[in-house]
């Protein structure tokens, strides 16, 4: 998939908190809007997921306290 514009966040908490879910609704455009989700800081981390369409992620579990996210479009 080729992106024209990106977003990138990582998240941080400290260890002993949760975090809430982060989407209420998900909706993208199939084949041009993606999100990547990974378990640590930056985009070497292990890839948790790739949501696109209404396939919104119910629950992301990171093994630390980050978690990155990148949404292209």
């Amino acid at each position: 998939m080729h992106s024209l514009h990106s977003f990138m966040l990582c998240m941080c908490v400290c260890v002993c908190d949760l975090c809430p879910p982060l989407f209420d609704r998900f909706q993208t455009e199939v084949n041009y809007d993606m999100l990547e989700v990974r378990d640590g800081p930056s985009n070497s981390s292990p890839l948790i997921g790739e949501y696109q369409g209404t396939q919104a992620p119910r629950f992301l579990i990171s093994t630390s306290n980050y978690m990155y996210l990148l949404f292209a479009t």
